[in-house]
């Protein structure tokens, strides 16, 4: 099983994020394959895999409910945990932007702003 996230990634309505997802964009191909989720089929039956199935796992980040904020949460997480990748060895975003930019976007969520990730599962096996 495999779950990446597609060439979107996730939006919010707050322009701290921009930049941040420009770091993302552009440490991508240090790291994998870009927008590896759009291709997964491709990509696994290259590899021999057979019985693909791949499905979107899009989720509401942001907003009034406790899943969406649940989810922003995650999203949070997830920056925060990119952040080494991308200061110090992509080096697509200096420390004091990241930094700026992550407290703004953790302060954006107020209740009403409401974004969406995008991710898809894809589930294959390999032939015996």
């Amino acid at each position: 099983m495999l779950l990446d996230p597609t060439e979107r990634m996730f939006e919010y309505p707050h322009p701290s994020l921009a930049p941040l997802r420009k770091a993302i964009a552009d440490a991508w191909g240090n790291f994998g394959t870009f927008a590896a989720a759009d291709r997964h089929a491709e990509l696994l039956a290259a590899a021999g895999f057979v019985n693909i199935t791949t499905k979107p796992q899009d989720y509401v980040v942001g907003g009034p409910t406790p899943k969406g904020q649940s989810d922003f949460r995650l999203i949070v997480e997830l920056l925060r945990s990119m952040r080494p990748s991308l200061v110090e060895r992509a080096r697509t975003i200096s420390a004091a932007d990241f930094d700026e930019l992550f407290q703004q976007f953790c302060a954006a969520n107020d209740g009403h702003l409401e974004g969406c990730y995008w991710f898809r599962r894809a589930i294959a096996r390999k032939p015996a």
